[in-house]
């Protein structure tokens, strides 16, 4: 089992240092940024996750686009109580999206000194995944049995309290 674990890593990490700094990589994470940076914290008011209009369960990613934002924001402790891994995501944006500017002379060098690290970077942004799996997984049973603190995510403002704290006249989503 073990070496199937290895062997995976090791093949799946090829060459994902050159996936993570191409150009077209980091122009979608520039993308990101920008949007993270110009867009309100507290949503549009506009619904973005199907599951959550559908069955009122919120999907791993639900909250994840406010708290990218509320991350750019400045309003760190917002940013957890949308979805934790807006602090991860929005953490990729800054180190990624700048890197679209970087000359191709310098993009080979870091592709160059990444490149050795690729099964560590593959087998970590595995773990992320796998943590934002069940994290999502742990949050459904959370909200449905109306955890403290979780209770928000069946209201109707759809904002944690926090956010109402700060304006009431917000109705945002995902």
């Amino acid at each position: 089992m073990r070496q199937r674990i290895v062997a995976f890593v090791h093949g799946g990490s090829n060459g994902f240092s050159l996936g993570l700094t191409n150009r077209w990589t980091c122009l979608i994470m520039l993308a990101g940024l920008m949007a993270a940076i110009l867009l309100p914290s507290t949503g549009l008011g506009i619904p973005m996750c199907y599951m959550k209009s559908t069955t009122g369960i919120p999907c791993p990613g639900c909250g994840l686009t406010r708290s990218v934002t509320s991350v750019f924001h400045g309003h760190l402790p917002l940013a957890f109580q949308y979805n934790p891994f807006g602090l991860f995501v929005g953490a990729l944006f800054a180190l990624l999206g700048p890197l679209f500017f970087l000359p191709n002379r310098l993009r080979l060098r870091l592709q160059a000194f990444l490149k050795p690290h690729d099964p560590v970077l593959f087998g970590t942004s595995m773990l992320v995944l796998a943590l934002f799996v069940v994290f999502g997984v742990v949050r459904i049973f959370l909200v449905e049995f109306r955890a403290p603190g979780f209770e928000w995510w069946k209201s109707a403002a759809e904002l944690p309290p926090a956010a109402l704290a700060d304006s009431p006249q917000h109705s945002g989503n995902k």
